[in-house]
């Protein structure tokens, strides 16, 4: 499975992902985002994106449409996401998705290449984090929504 959503600690939901989407993985993704909005429920994600696979750049494509679609909305449910990552290239594709649409909320993305924090710490993290105390952390990178 390319993700798995878990929202046991909501209204932060954590969406860990793994290897390369499959048929319909990367659209299931996007359902199950949509199906937060639906709830319509203030919300906050953590990726963890740190063994996402060699992606196909049409992904970059299809998720900035899908922030687009979604900037459109009245109201944006989703207050932040944290993206954690291990690799200057998925770095790299990041910038190239919030190149092309800006995200529709505040996102902090936590580079964390040597992978010894463990998934709880990174949970206290992303409950943490806010632009009033991002320069106590470091390897943290803000992008503003526009």
């Amino acid at each position: 499975m390319f993700s798995e959503y878990d929202r046991s600690s909501f209204p932060l939901v954590k969406v860990k992902i793994t290897g390369i989407p499959y048929g319909n993985d990367f659209d299931e993704f996007l359902r199950k985002w949509l199906e937060l909005y639906e709830e319509m429920n203030d919300f906050s994600f953590l990726f963890d994106i740190r063994e996402l696979g060699n992606i196909n750049i049409k992904y970059c494509f299809k998720m900035a449409l899908f922030i687009y679609k979604l900037r459109k909305r009245d109201y944006q449910y989703l207050k932040k996401s944290i993206i954690i990552i291990n690799d200057n290239k998925i770095q790299r594709l990041l910038d190239f998705i919030f190149a092309i649409q800006s995200p529709v909320a505040d996102v902090f993305i936590y580079n964390n290449n040597n992978n010894t924090i463990t998934f709880e710490e990174l949970e206290l993290f992303a409950q943490n984090i806010n632009l009033n105390n991002i320069n106590e952390y470091d390897n943290v990178l803000y992008i503003e929504p526009n």
